[in-house]
């Protein structure tokens, strides 16, 4: 009777087969994990900080400060107070340099700078600098 022919059908394969498999990531890089932040370090950035700018600002007052010497608070004794932290620290310096000045710059802000928000950032992204380069020289060294 009509000349349509018989679909084909695939050969039968048992049901395990069948079964959807599941898919495998390739592994990425293996990087080793992280330590966890140390609330000492984040503390010790904190008092590094606030400590060492109000000294060199205290210094800056005492000297007659002109505006080259204002570098030294807003600069300088941050970048210290960073360098002390990753090398206090060990490991994760910059962040936790970066967390203990971000707790600081509100002390700064209302006790050292006066008002002077623009200088409490710069002192806050130095002391981040300082740590983040100190990691970086770290890391650098065989050990």
């Amino acid at each position: 009777m009509g000349g349509r022919p018989k679909p084909v059908e695939p050969p039968s394969r048992p049901a395990a087969i069948m079964q959807k498999r599941p898919t495998v990531n390739p592994p990425k890089r293996s990087r080793a994990a992280k330590p966890p932040l140390r609330w000492t370090g984040v503390l010790f950035a904190l008092a590094a900080n606030t400590l060492l700018v109000t000294l060199a600002d205290s210094l800056v007052a005492r000297l007659d400060g002109s505006l080259n010497l204002e570098v030294l608070a807003t600069v300088v004794a941050p970048l210290v107070a960073g360098i002390a932290t990753a090398l206090y620290t060990g490991e994760r310096g910059a962040m936790h340099a970066f967390l203990g000045a971000l707790l600081s710059m509100p002390l700064l802000y209302l006790a050292v700078f006066a008002g002077a928000w623009p200088l409490t950032l710069f002192a806050m992204a130095f002391c981040t600098l300082g740590g983040a380069f100190t990691e970086i020289a770290m890391r650098r060294r065989p050990h």
